[in-house]
């Protein structure tokens, strides 16, 4: 499985591939997977799914509290099609009146998502009664982060050759604290990227297979009916084929067999076609409904952000904002071994060129099927990884980095990345793993586990102790959690943190007591009441001067929504009776009016 060169390379004087630190050689084209590799990917899903629902104990956010809703309305056309389908008429659901009442709510956003929401919800909470309604919303979500690792970890034992170093990205992917907390919910962050991979997966394919060239179209024209990031996905293959074809060019293999043309042509038809298909909405006033969508995303409104001590919520945003805060939020160690494997994929490129047709290397050819690239032919396809891997790491980041682009949410928006990231990642792994080797050569195994588990032990310690509030977690560059909430970082928003808030209010809020929840959006603490997390005699209010309590959560006050000085003014405090924090940094502040009673103030509640 492991596979290391041994030749002398004449460009680079003195440079053995078996020397003591030689690095670990990669494939020019595809490493091919064998039924383990298929079982670790299986494996891998429904672990991932296990542990998500194991430890789904964050609040509801605020676009959570829409998608429920969308969900429910969604789910009523299904059960008003199968009523109609008992009853002889299937057409009537299918006409505009019925289509534009249940899909009408929240058009910015394509439904397949949100489909798979209400479908979870009828299945799993209605009929089978094994989840509440929130959870069985989430499930898809959950899957489709499953989902995310497997892919991760085959694109990279198909990259990388190797097995273990795969496996260990993948799931270090899955505990970086904000992918984590992205995991569980039910929004299309952690859909979107799967989705991206999914394609990029299926394109890598494409060049030894037909049928992978109209997987490619089908799982883009899905993608489209995700979420907007996909739109994107053409531009960075399209790069990767000019690459390849310039590769091809270059090494005198002009007239080699190559299937991506295919691929752009089962673009071209499949995703228009599905996008419209699998939206429902877009079946009626196709052209106008479908300009609305675009427009409003090239127009969309700007949040207020803060970032490291300043205040943005209108263009120009800061160029490096993605860069700096994926520095910020990601575990060092996870970026040291990307910064490793980066720069030994780029020496170990410059260092051995790729294969010429009349140096086939050394890695196996697959077995060929109806339809594959010719064996003999094969080699003469140089698929460019590094290229592939740079362009998929590079693209969601620049998308954001433009001045005009909005920067709220955080590094969700360019969360098509990290997947890639963690496949240099896995090469980190093996580079570090390369100098002590057995004498056949192989890389040593007691190094290699010790490798992974070095970087698989921070990782899960800090989603561990960020959890349930992954949008609060900062890594070491910036001093963690308190240190960015020293420099002025954005640590909360979308309203979640109320929940943990819940059973102090429960316990000490007056009879009748109107609460102002700030962030938390009213669909959300009626999800809170009818599960029975929130008294029934609670109520919300959107005005503070009407409220008896107030949950403040911790943005930085100057420029939001609520200030905290005004809580203070209204309340005639500066001292919160209840506050949640992290590691001693609040997020959410309770405060009682002095008017009624007030009860002791218990010690804030502190996480690991």
């Amino acid at each position: 499985m492991h596979h290391h060169a041994t030749s002398r390379n004449p460009g680079l004087p003195g440079f053995h591939s078996n020397a003591v630190f030689a690095l670990p050689s990669l494939p020019a084209g595809r490493s091919p997977l064998e039924r383990a590799d298929h079982l670790i990917a299986i494996a891998l899903l429904f672990a991932s799914v296990a542990l998500l629902l194991a430890t789904d104990g964050m609040g509801f956010t605020r676009d959570e509290s829409y998608y429920f809703h969308a969900g429910r309305e969604y789910g009523g056309w299904f059960i008003e099609l199968a009523a109609n389908i008992r009853a002889g008429t299937p057409l009537e659901s299918f006409r505009q009146a019925s289509i534009d009442h249940h899909w009408r709510y929240n058009p910015e956003h394509p439904v397949i998502v949100k489909t798979l929401f209400a479908l979870s919800r009828i299945l799993f909470a209605d009929l089978l009664g094994w989840l509440d309604e929130p959870t069985a919303m989430r499930l898809p979500g959950m899957i489709f982060a499953g989902a995310l690792v497997s892919l991760t970890f085959l694109l990279a034992r198909e990259m990388t050759g190797d097995r273990i170093t795969a496996t260990t990205a993948a799931v270090s992917l899955l505990l970086l604290p904000r992918v984590f907390f992205h995991a569980h919910m039910a929004c299309f962050d952690i859909p979107i990227t799967t989705m991206w991979v999914a394609v990029v997966y299926a394109w890598w394919r494409s060049f030894e297979s037909e049928r992978w060239a109209w997987a490619t179209g089908a799982l883009w024209g899905i993608a489209l009916g995700v979420k907007l990031n996909a739109f994107f996905l053409p531009i960075v293959l399209g790069l990767h084929l000019v690459t390849t074809r310039w590769l091809a060019w270059r090494r005198g293999a002009r007239n080699a067999p190559f299937r991506p043309p295919t691929t752009v042509v089962a673009m071209a038809i499949l995703g228009p076609l599905l996008f419209v298909a699998l939206w429902p909405r877009h079946w009626f006033d196709t052209i106008a409904r479908i300009r609305w969508y675009v427009e409003f995303h090239l127009f969309h409104e700007h949040y207020y952000v803060d970032y490291f001590g300043r205040h943005f919520i209108e263009p120009p945003f800061p160029v490096e904002y993605p860069f700096v805060m994926t520095v910020a939020t990601t575990p060092l160690i996870w970026l040291l071994a990307f910064a490793i494997g980066t720069i030994a994929w780029l020496r170990l490129r410059i260092a051995s060129p790729p294969a010429t047709p009349d140096e086939p290397g050394d890695h196996p050819i697959p077995a060929q099927r109806p339809g594959d690239v010719e064996p003999e032919r094969r080699i003469a396809i140089d698929r460019a990884p590094g290229i592939l891997l740079a362009l998929n790491i590079l693209i969601p980041f620049l998308v954001i980095a433009r001045p005009e682009t909005p920067i709220f949410g955080g590094i969700k928006h360019w969360m098509p990345a990290l997947p890639f990231m963690a496949i240099a990642v896995a090469h980190g792994l093996r580079t570090v793993a390369a100098p002590l080797r057995r004498p056949d050569g192989s890389t040593h195994p007691l190094a290699l586990s010790t490798a992974c588990l070095a970087l698989l032990g921070p990782v899960a310690l800090a989603a561990w102790m960020s959890h349930p509030f992954g949008l609060a977690w900062y890594g070491e560059a910036v001093g963690g959690v308190t240190g960015a909430a020293d420099r002025g970082a954005m640590r909360n928003y979308w309203g979640y943190t109320s929940r943990q808030a819940l059973p102090w209010l429960n316990e000490h809020a007056p009879p009748n007591a109107r609460v102002h929840f700030h962030h938390t959006t009213e669909l959300a603490v009626r999800e809170y009441r009818a599960l029975g997390w929130l008294r029934e005699d609670i109520r919300s209010v959107r005005n503070v001067d009407h409220a008896d309590i107030v949950l403040y959560h911790h943005p930085k006050a100057v420029g939001a929504r609520l200030n905290e000085q005004f809580v203070w003014q209204r309340f005639n405090t500066l001292s919160p009776v209840h506050v949640i924090s992290l590691h001693g940094v609040p997020l959410l502040s309770v405060y009682q009016t002095p008017e009624r009673p007030t009860p002791p103030a218990p010690p804030p509640r502190e996480l690991p």
